[in-house]
């Protein structure tokens, strides 16, 4: 998915409060609009509003989203590193001896518990401060990532070892 300014892949924001920046605004991948200052046609052309008009609310709403996809990546490589871990069990284990060694309800009970964990996981934040240091994720960024289905891939094999 290529930019709709550039075909560079970066994303381009643009910020405006008069009619005259209209056209900027609806060209940009991201146009903000002022709330107090900004008119109706500049709010009606614009992704997002700033109500407070306020750079640093642009700022925070870049911290919260780094944070947020985090936060869901971290997620994400917990519990499937738990599935895969289940389904692994459940298949050699049918493979092996012939007979499934978890019951439904131990699946059940695994899943509740890494529910629970989960929201820890979701729960726990990174320093939002880190997050503006950090490489803009760009477009194309998978949420699993190679280092993390490597840690996945590890992970699984040692919880089916132990």
């Amino acid at each position: 998915m290529a930019s709709k300014v550039n075909g560079t892949r970066e994303i381009v924001a643009t910020i405006g409060s008069e009619t005259n920046d209209i056209t900027a605004l609806k060209a940009a991948d991201v146009g903000f609009a002022m709330g107090t200052k900004g008119n109706a046609l500049t709010k009606e052309a614009s992704d997002i509003i700033l109500l407070d008009d306020n750079f640093n609310t642009i700022v925070k709403a870049v911290m919260w989203g780094g944070q947020v996809y985090d936060s869901i990546a971290r997620t994400s490589q917990f519990i499937l590193t738990i599935n895969f871990a289940t389904i692994l069990c459940i298949f050699i284990g049918a493979c092996l001896i012939k007979e499934v060694p978890l019951r439904i309800a131990q699946i059940f009970w695994i899943n509740s518990i890494i529910a629970t964990l989960a929201s820890l996981a979701l729960a726990s934040k990174v320093s939002a401060e880190d997050l503006l240091t950090c490489k803009p994720y760009g477009w194309i960024r998978p949420l699993i990532t190679r280092s993390a289905m490597k840690n996945i891939i590890g992970h699984v094999f040692y919880q089916l070892a132990v």
